[in-house]
């Protein structure tokens, strides 16, 4: 059975909605994402589902087996000018999470073109339960991504181990040029915690988590509120 979550005073039906935000642009304009991979942007002052329209639909990309779906998504701070939105997803190929940024030419556009796809991360997942997924900009404008331990009685040692991703929270930086271009498409921080610490990665700002599912960033000062189940 198909479960549907209804917003009645939006008049707009969604297909389990997973978060709503609003494009930082200035335009008035909220942008819903359902697990099953639909991106729904409407207009805030007149909320009607014929003023509703699909920003970008990943639906055969994305994969709801267990806990997977269309988990995160965040507008780049700078959307009127760069044009840019990331996402968190589950692949369908494989058990993998996807975080990707895609951009639209036109940032006043209700369509992003979804070939635009720039793969940041592409993150081996050996469960399909606890995979995180809120992605967020805080107000030093670096981008945190969380990803959950990999889910299973044993993935919990995932998270105590700083060579890989997994059960940790990344901080990373996506405005500044890479200095080898095609390499990889962010920077590493300079100030992150385990910068020049052997064998950790770099990314890294935080660990030792089990499914850091939804938190949210302190728009002033900067502080993570983080709710995990463990």
């Amino acid at each position: 059975m198909e479960l549907v979550d209804a917003f009645p005073l939006l008049n707009i039906t969604f297909t389990v909605p997973m978060g709503l935000v609003e494009i930082p642009d200035g335009s008035g304009r909220i942008v819903v994402w359902e697990r099953g991979g639909r991106i729904l942007v409407f207009p805030k002052s007149n909320p009607i589902p014929g003023n509703a329209s699909i920003l970008m639909d990943l639906s055969d990309r994305v994969s709801t087996s267990g806990e997977f779906g269309l988990l995160g998504l965040a507008f780049d701070p700078f959307y009127a000018n760069s044009g840019d939105l990331y996402i968190y997803y589950s692949r369908t190929t494989s058990p993998e999470s996807i975080v990707a940024r895609y951009t639209n030419d036109n940032a006043a556009d209700n369509t992003i073109d979804r070939n635009t796809e720039d793969i940041l991360f592409t993150v081996d997942q050996p469960a399909t339960n606890h995979n995180a997924g809120s992605i967020a900009f805080g107000p030093d404008d670096m981008f945190y991504i969380a990803f959950g331990d990999g889910g299973g009685s044993a993935a919990r040692v995932n998270s105590h181990d700083l060579s890989n991703l997994l059960g940790a929270m990344l901080r990373i930086d996506v405005h500044t040029a890479p200095g080898d271009p095609g390499t990889q498409n962010y920077v590493i921080p300079s100030d992150n915690p385990f910068v020049g610490t052997l064998g950790a990665r770099g990314e890294i700002f935080a660990y030792g988590f089990r499914n850091p599912f939804r938190w949210s960033i302190a728009p002033v000062s900067g502080t993570i509120f983080l709710g995990d189940v463990g």
